[in-house]
């Protein structure tokens, strides 16, 4: 009897993980004011086929709160579907910078390079934030038309666009064929080595490691005096990964710093030197 009770259980069991809850009720629960629901109906619409999730979501776009527009624009952006471009698009006119922003997201994550146009102009919103995301979604589009407003974005008051303008220069450049093309996005990340801002410099010294620019090595070389201590231990990492021999005296004298994590850098970079 008992086998019996306990089998009837486990099948229960098994068929109450094996099934699927409507495809209605988990959209509703995108309006749910409690938070822990809205981010398990998030990660159920993400799990779930997209031929089932695109119509009820193009929907929300259309009728549903800011709330759940807001999370339908985020899934969205997951499914690779030619469909959702255009909706999503018009997200960029919201009223909203939160929308607008999270449209912008949406559209990079699309990879979708129709978006083009649309996500330069957003490059002039008066959002900061939406700045932002559109200069890290041109990065995505893989397509050389976004190396122009990108270099604009370079100049953006805000510091985060800038950083999120270079970012994007970086991922462009291996899919650049042009030498010259190359050779501006490193001309721009040796300008960006300079940048008042430290979150941008930052960004700039390890991406001029990345890309093994020897003309970077003097401006490299002079971050090793920045008075941000993560900065000169990236500047000193990259010379080490581009290797260029005017900076082992310079590496040398950071040995008897008195910043532990200085020191160690310059090891590092000295010891990637010889191996070379």
């Amino acid at each position: 009897m008992k086998g019996t009770l306990w089998r009837g259980a486990l099948a229960l069991l098994l068929a109450a993980s094996c099934g699927k809850r409507p495809i209605e009720e988990i959209v509703r629960d995108l309006e749910s004011p409690d938070e822990a629901v809205r981010k398990e109906a998030t990660q159920e619409l993400i799990l779930r086929d997209k031929d089932e999730v695109v119509p009820p979501l193009l929907e929300v776009l259309r009728t549903g709160s800011l709330r759940a527009q807001y999370i339908a624009l985020q899934v969205l952006g997951r499914m690779r579907d030619s469909r959702v471009v255009g909706p999503i698009k018009d997200f960029l006119s919201s009223d909203n910078p939160h929308m607008r922003a999270v449209a912008a997201e949406a559209l990079g994550n699309l990879r979708a390079k129709e978006a083009l146009g649309a996500l330069e102009r957003s490059l002039g919103d008066s959002s900061s934030l939406v700045r932002e995301r559109a200069a890290w979604a041109l990065g995505r589009l893989d397509t050389a038309g976004v190396l122009p407003p990108l270099k604009e974005a370079i100049s953006d008051p805000s510091r985060k666009v800038r950083r999120s303008a270079l970012v994007s220069l970086a991922e462009l450049y291996p899919k650049l064929k042009d030498a010259e093309r190359k050779e501006e996005v490193r001309g721009i990340v040796r300008e960006c080595i300079k940048d008042p801002a430290p979150q941008v410099r930052y960004v700039a010294v390890q991406i001029a490691g990345i890309l093994r620019d020897r003309d970077a090595v003097p401006l490299l070389i002079g971050q090793l005096k920045d008075s941000f201590a993560s900065i000169r231990q990236k500047a000193a990492r990259s010379l080490g990964q581009i290797g260029d021999p005017r900076a082992v005296p310079y590496l040398k004298k950071m040995l008897s710093s008195e910043d532990i994590g200085d020191q160690e850098a310059a090891k590092w970079a000295l010891r990637r030197m010889e191996e070379r």
